[in-house]
Order: C-alpha cells, then sequence, then structure tokens
C-alpha cells in the first residue's frame, strides 16, 4: 500500500517545502528482533535455565508478604485460568515497556519509540527448545502480565487519544465532557458513571452536561486480540516513577507558588467560587486588580527561604542522590532541574523534614501523610496487614505487588545505554538496532566461555563486579576480589547489635531511650531491670521507628 487507509498519509518520506515525495524511503521504521530464538537462547545457558524457575523451585514463601510477582493474585489468575500453562514452570511470564526518547540534540528532533521486554520468572537480583540445564526438549510458551507506560504511551499503545475529545481510554466513545463557564476546565461528565447509583454527584446538572447522569459505568477494553488479556487482573500499570514526578513537582511548584508550576491559580480559585466552597479563598476584584488570598499549603517568603535553605544544606552519602545544593535555587525561592529520581527521594525522605518547622500541624500532617503513602508503596515487600490499614488506596499494588517490578527506572537505564549506540544520526535506529545485535551476541556466548580452556592465555580468576559475601577468598578459584580482603557475612543479629549500639551513642536519641524504658517499665512492671534492658535493646530500633513516623504524622 502506498498510503494509510484511515489517515491518507504517505508511506514514503516525503518534503513538503518541496512538495516531494522520495520513492523507496519509508517515513517509519520498524525494526523487530524476533522474539522467539531469543526466548529459545535463555535455555540454552545452564545458568539462565535454572534461573528460570526459581520461582517455583527456590523461592521462598512468607504468608502475608508480597515480594514477587509469583506471589500475587494476577500471576495465580493465569495459572486458575490455563493450567496447562502453569503446569510448566518454564513457560515465561513478560512485562512490556513503551516509552519514547530523543536520540538527537539541539534543534532538529527525532523521536525513537523502543518497545522493552522484562522477565518475572528470574529472581530478583513457542516453541520446541533445549533446557541445558534439565537436558531435554520442552515446548515453551509465554504470557504478558501487564504493560508499564506512562499515560500518553497508553495511549498511544491503545490506538487511543488520552487528552481532550475521548480522552479517557476506559470510557472510550462514551467519554463525554463540557467546560465550565467560569473557569474553562474540563470537567467529565461521563465519568460519573462510575460513581455509585445513588450518588449525589450524579444528580447534578449545573457542574456537568445540563443533564442527571444514571446510566452504568461503560465496559472497559478487554483486548480481545489476545485471547487471554481480558483475563489478566491489571492488563495495564501506570508507571509509577512519572506520577510520582508530576505529584512531587505540583506539590512543590503548590507549596512555592511558582508561576505556571502551582495548582492553586486563578481558575482553581473560580472553581471554589462556583461550587461555593472555601468563600474566604475566592478572588478579591478591586478595580482592576484581582488578588488571590494566600491558602494554608502556601508558604511566605521567610518560610520559603527555610525551606530552600534546608534543601540546600542537605549532605548525604556519595551515590545517594543528586546533590541538591545545585537544584535549589535561593535566590528565585523555587527548584530547578530536579529529574525523576530527585522527585522520588523529595517525596521519599527529604519533604516531611523541610516542612516540619515551618507549616501549620494540619497542612504539614496532610503533606508528611501523603509522602509517606508513597513510601509505603515503594516497599520492597509489601506485609498484607498493614496494606488493608491503608484502605483501598493500595489496591493495585494487592494485584501486581511491590512498584519497583513495574516501574521505568531500569527501562530509562537502558534506554541511556542504547542511546550511545546512535553513531549516525541520520540512521539512530539503524545504529540501535546493530550495536544490540553485537552486544546480546557477545553476552551470549561468554556464557559459553566461562569454562572453556583458553590456548596461551592464563585463566581469569579477578571478580571485576564485587566481592562475593560470606565466602574466603583464599578458596576461590574462580570470581575472587581484587584484594587479599577476605569477605565476611554479616549476620541479622550482629547488625542489629550493630545499630543498637549506634541508636546508644547518638544524642538526639538519648530522650527517646528514656521515653522507651519508661513505655516497658510501664508495660512490665514486674521485669526486673536485666530483662528491661535486654527488652529495650531488641525492640528499640523498631519502637523508635514508628515513634518517629507518628511524630512527622502528626498522629
Amino acid at each position: 500500500m502506498e498510503a494509510c487507509p484511515t489517515c491518507g498519509k504517505s508511506r514514503w518520506k516525503v518534503d513538503e517545502q518541496k512538495n516531494k515525495i522520495y520513492k523507496n524511503i519509508p517515513a517509519k521504521v520498524l525494526w523487530y528482533f524476533p522474539i522467539i530464538p531469543r526466548l529459545k537462547r535463555l535455555f540454552q545457558s545452564k545458568t539462565a535455565a535454572k534461573d528460570l524457575t526459581w520461582h517455583t523451585t527456590d523461592i521462598k514463601v512468607d504468608i502475608g508478604v508480597l515480594s514477587h510477582p509469583a506471589d500475587l493474585p494476577a500471576w495465580a489468575a493465569i495459572d486458575d485460568k490455563y493450567p496447562d500453562f502453569a503446569s510448566e514452570p518454564r513457560n515465561l511470564r513478560l512485562g512490556i515497556s513503551a516509552d519514547g526518547f530523543d536520540v538527537n540534540r539541539g534543534n532538529r528532533s527525532h523521536s525513537v519509540w523502543p518497545i522493552l521486554t522484562v522477565i518475572y520468572n528470574l529472581p530478583p537480583w513457542l516453541f520446541q527448545t533445549y533446557d541445558a540445564y534439565a537436558q531435554e526438549q520442552f515446548k515453551l510458551r509465554v504470557v504478558v502480565l501487564w504493560t508499564i507506560n506512562d499515560y500518553p504511551a497508553l495511549g498511544t499503545l491503545s490506538g487511543c487519544p488520552y487528552s481532550r475529545f475521548q480522552g479517557c481510554v476506559v470510557c472510550g466513545e462514551e467519554t463525554h465532557y463540557i467546560r465550565l463557564p467560569e473557569s474553562k476546565k474540563q470537567s467529565y461528565a461521563g465519568h460519573r458513571r462510575f460513581l455509585p447509583y445513588d450518588h449525589p454527584f450524579r444528580r447534578q446538572k449545573k457542574a456537568f452536561n445540563g443533564q442527571q447522569e444514571f446510566s452504568p459505568s461503560p465496559e472497559p477494553m478487554n483486548g480481545e486480540e489476545l485471547r487471554y488479556w481480558r483475563n489478566n487482573l491489571i492488563p495495564h500499570c501506570i508507571d509509577f516513577m512519572h506520577v510520582e514526578k508530576n505529584v512531587g513537582e505540583s506539590l512543590t511548584g503548590t507549596v512555592l507558588n511558582v508561576p505556571g508550576k502551582t495548582k492553586d491559580g486563578y481558575k482553581a480559585r473560580l472553581d471554589l467560587v462556583h461550587y461555593g466552597l472555601k468563600p474566604e479563598l475566592h478572588p478579591k476584584i478591586e478595580g482592576n486588580n484581582t488578588t488571590l488570598p494566600a491558602a494554608g499549603c502556601t508558604l511566605t517568603k521567610e518560610e520559603k527561604d527555610k525551606f530552600c535553605e534546608t534543601l540546600y544544606n542537605l549532605r548525604v552519602p556519595q551515590g545517594y542522590c543528586s546533590n541538591f545544593s545545585s537544584l535549589v535555587s535561593l535566590k528565585d525561592r523555587k527548584l530547578i532541574g530536579l529529574k525523576s529520581h530527585d522527585y522520588h527521594m523529595l517525596m521519599q525522605q527529604f519533604l516531611p523534614i523541610a516542612i516540619r518547622y515551618i507549616m501549620l500541624p494540619p497542612t504539614r500532617v496532610a503533606i508528611t501523610r501523603f509522602c509517606l503513602f508513597f513510601k509505603s508503596m515503594c516497599s520492597k515487600e509489601i506485609i498484607l496487614d498493614e496494606l488493608d490499614k491503608l484502605q483501598e488506596e493500595l489496591c493495585g499494588s494487592k494485584l501486581c505487588g511491590p512498584i519497583f517490578f513495574r516501574w521505568m527506572y531500569p527501562f530509562e537505564r537502558f534506554m541511556k545505554v542504547i542511546k550511545g549506540h546512535v553513531r549516525n544520526q541520520n540512521r539512530p535506529e539503524g545504529c540501535i538496532a546493530e550495536e544490540n545485535v553485537a552486544e546480546e551476541t557477545i553476552e551470549f556466548f561468554s556464557e559459553f566461555l566461562k569454562k572453556m580452556d583458553t590456548v596461551g592465555i592464563p585463566p581469569d580468576n579477578h571478580n571485576t563486579c564485587g566481592i562475593q559475601i560470606g565466602v574466603d577468598s583464599s578458596s576461590i578459584t574462580d570470581g575472587t576480589p581484587l584484594s587479599a580482603a577476605k569477605s565476611v557475612e554479616v549476620s541479622a543479629e550482629l547488625f542489629r547489635k550493630a545499630h543498637f549500639f549506634v541508636l546508644q551513642n547518638t544524642s538526639e536519641v538519648l530522650p527517646y531511650i528514656k521515653r522507651h524504658m519508661d513505655f516497658l517499665q510501664h508495660q512490665h512492671p514486674t521485669k526486673r531491670k536485666a530483662q528491661l534492658e535486654q527488652e529495650h535493646s531488641s525492640t528499640f530500633g523498631h519502637w523508635l521507628q514508628k515513634e518517629v513516623e507518628r511524630e512527622l504524622g502528626g498522629l
């Protein structure tokens, strides 16, 4: 076909200025690496073949703890629906990520969209094919658990718009919206259909499209093109990395009242007027001037100075995060140039510290609890009992498990690697494809060359990737450290004692030590002093963590 049957665009490259079509030069190119031989090659290595069944043979099952996708209802749903698939532990479970990045710099931009796949059979650290570990043939099959992408990419993958008309990928053609007359903001009337049938918003007319809404919620798209897709509990995972960045940027922009970044602007105040909420915050018009009364979340100039100075003077271990002194403008009283991981650290660690003494308790408590909520979502292990305390806000984590299995940090790091493969900016995709094939070939053959005897070359007994924990370096012939140091394994009990020693000798913790001893004496009045001290050493660390979180949250 010479043109797209839907939009009429030419298949070939078009010079719009000269109105010339370049035949045989495609407008867009898709480079596809066949996945079947790539998956078969995984089982040609004994180490990889053994690791791919880790989720069945070596995983440690902790009741009430979610630490791997194999612990999740989304994993079990596939097993229940397709028992023949579940009967073979070597069948693979995949996640698919899609995002775009610009491979060129300057005015000439060129966007590349790699589709990356991650295998969840492997531990955290098709087809007839041969398993080198089991030394047998088996039929390999693969299932996609979910996709990982931000909201614009979700619209692109779904073939749907993600803004304006029909801008909801769930409602599709049933997405109806109107604009509020005062603020010109979109109000999605069709989304009232997801509310309970007796919800008062369903009866509102003026705030929406002039009609009451009592229709049932639309059926979400189920992906009939994949026969098992409709059985996936969560087929699409909105990337937490992008969500946290957007929320952190909006939150700090509102607190610092940065023009263009704050969500508490004139249009937001007009919405309050429209709904008759918080009259003390309504815009005040005096002649030709319009002023907005300060909200409780907006900092004064002095408070902004303290907020920025706190972040500017942060000192953390090297490699922990970016140097925040380069991300804070003391003169302009705002944050500049923060990346996704910077907002991650801000929301997880630094924001509750920066606002602790400069905000009124209600606002400070709300923001701190919000940050603790984000921190709970990023835990490496999720305790179901603690998850239930957050009610239904973390339902996605119940179904899909820890966030780090499905955020885009590893995919973004890999995209930075493949961006460095571009040597010819006129053919960026070809450069990426050739370099990727070369690297994969070298890595594949290196798996078989590890144990081979070389001719004229002494064996390499060094491990440049790091030190093996818990192994005496003198007894290792393959993979020893570069130095002659002796590696030791730090047990959990030894680590707890070291942690307790540090806490006991920190001046800021001394008041908490006395409070904890008083607490234990009140709880166990019959115990002797030696017993209380033993109880204190074993429970103080956990008690201190809960106490500090309680104080930060204002509970």
